[in-house]
């Protein structure tokens, strides 16, 4: 069962892990994607406990980096939002 959501960051994993560093453009979305299924994890009532708050955690640190974010309009404009 854990594999499964492991797997929510194979993609992200891969991407920030190549030499060439990848663009905000793609980053940013991705995250967000991540944002949205980590969520669901959380709100996932069958799933054990550890891992609902494992997701909780991890969420609340996204929103940290995500926040800082919206405070450069530079990655705005590279996004095109």
């Amino acid at each position: 069962m854990l594999i499964v959501y492991l797997k929510l960051f194979q993609d992200p994993t891969l991407l920030f892990s190549r030499a060439e560093l990848p663009l905000i453009c793609d980053t940013i979305p991705m995250l967000q994607e991540v944002e949205e299924a980590l969520a669901l994890v959380r709100e996932h009532t069958s799933l054990p406990k550890v891992i609902r708050v494992a997701a909780h955690a991890a969420l609340m640190l996204a929103e940290k980096y995500h926040s800082l974010n919206d405070e450069c309009e530079v990655y705005h404009i590279a996004i095109g939002t």
